[in-house]
Parts: C-alpha cells; structure tokens; sequence
C-alpha cells in the first residue's frame, strides 16, 4: 500500500491522535525498466507550520524513515530558496559529492525548499535510456538532507527519456501536460510565484523553435494570473541564450 501520515513536528509521535493520514495511488511507472511507483498527495495543511511525515505500508508497519517539512507562510515579505543545478553523475562518487554539497549549502540556512532545475541524472548521454541506478544513487545518496526539504524539479535533457523525469515525483500539472518529456507546472510560495517550464517539450524540426504550442498557452496565461505576486520567477533547465551546439 501507499500510506503518508503526517503529524505536527512539535509532537512527533505518529502513534497520537493529532497524526493526518493520507491514503495514495501506486502504479507501474512508464519508463523503461520500471516497476511500482508510490505517489500520495496531503491536503488541507495549516500554513507556516512544521511537520514530520513518514511513508510506507500501515497494515505491515513498514515504515521510512521520519522527515520534516514547513509549509508556506503566503503572509511572509520574503523567503529563502536554494537553487542548484545538473548535479548528474554516471557512477555513486559523482552523488557522493553531491550530497556533501547539499549538506554544506543547507548547514547554516534553512531555505523553505530547493529548486533542483535540471540534469539530475546522466543516464544514456541525454536522457535515451532511463538509468534506474542513477536515479537511486540521486535520491539516496543525498536522503539525510533532502527527507527535511521540499523540492521543485524541473526537467533536463538527460531526463528526456519517454516518462524518465514524471515517474520520478509527485506534481500538480495541467491537463496539458503529458509528461512523456517531462513536466511543467507552476506554484506560489510568500511572496513570489514560481513558474517551471520543460524545456524538452519544444517545437520540432530539429532545432527548435519553442515551447510546444499548448505549453506556450499554458505559461502565457500562468502568468497572467500571478500577477498579484511581487516576485515571478521561472525555472528551466536550458538557458534562453545558448553557446553549445545542442
């Protein structure tokens, strides 16, 4: 089974009465090589409050290991994000350091989550054949600090694999979205809205002209209505102006 509970931090015991339970989907994921994939969503959160959740099978007491989460305060003048990039790697050492990085950049902060934009794996050179190793090797490797931090993905080219990055993670997207590139998808945190982008999911012929047509619709009007937020900022993984080749 899929089963999340969550209880406030300041409590911790997920035997007491105060624990929310929330009850999720498991299906077998689309990319290639993929067995069961466990997703489940919590709702109806108090704002700016920390919590601690597990996830696992309640009718065998299988559990992980307890993490800590804040929601957002939309009240708060401002807000600290970690934003960090390809940290891909083909073998456990390039993860390794990886993880020491996260563990160094969120040592003396506490962002309110991190932006993970792109290139999370190397798999296949850009993406043609999902690695599940690597995905394990990104997501264990680094697990003591990322279990205590929401994150916003967004999809590189090495994800571009048919399902390879919205397998991966749990995420509000528009009916739009196919996912088969990757995801786009948007949300807002205080003061700012945040607005991720697939750059995989362009125009085609080679090279591409754009965004797809209804994900250029989509982002036109996502930010026609965050208009009320001070701060519009939008995650990608390919840059707007490019020296490489591809």
């Amino acid at each position: 089974d899929s089963d999340l509970q969550i209880v406030p931090a300041q409590n911790g015991d997920f035997a007491s009465s105060d624990v929310l339970s929330f009850q999720g989907k498991t299906t077998v994921g689309k990319a290639a090589g993929d067995n069961f994939i466990h997703k489940a969503s919590a709702e109806n959160l108090t704002p700016n409050t920390s919590y601690a959740y597990r996830y696992g099978d309640k009718e065998l007491n299988l559990w992980s290991d307890s993490g800590t989460f804040t929601t957002a305060n939309p009240a708060a003048p401002s807000l600290e994000f970690l934003h960090l990039s390809d940290p891909q790697g083909w073998e456990e050492s390039h993860y390794t350091n990886y993880a020491s990085l996260l563990a160094i950049a969120t040592k003396d902060s506490q962002p309110s989550f991190i932006a993970l934009t792109g290139d999370i794996v190397n798999n296949d050179w850009a993406g043609s054949t999902p690695t599940l190793q690597q995905w394990k090797w990104a997501f264990d490797t680094p697990y003591a600090t990322l279990k205590n931090f929401p994150v916003a993905p967004v999809a590189g080219n090495h994800e571009a694999a048919s399902y390879d990055f919205s397998s991966r993670f749990a995420l509000d997207t528009p009916r739009s979205d196919s996912g088969i590139t990757g995801n786009y998808y948007s949300f807002d945190y205080g003061p700012a809205h945040f607005t991720a982008i697939n750059t995989n999911d362009t125009t085609k012929p080679d090279p591409a002209t754009g965004l797809g047509a209804d994900h250029l619709a989509w982002v036109k009007a996502d930010l026609e209505t965050s208009k009320t937020k001070k701060w519009k900022i939008v995650l990608m993984h390919k840059g707007l102006f490019d020296a490489g080749a591809h």
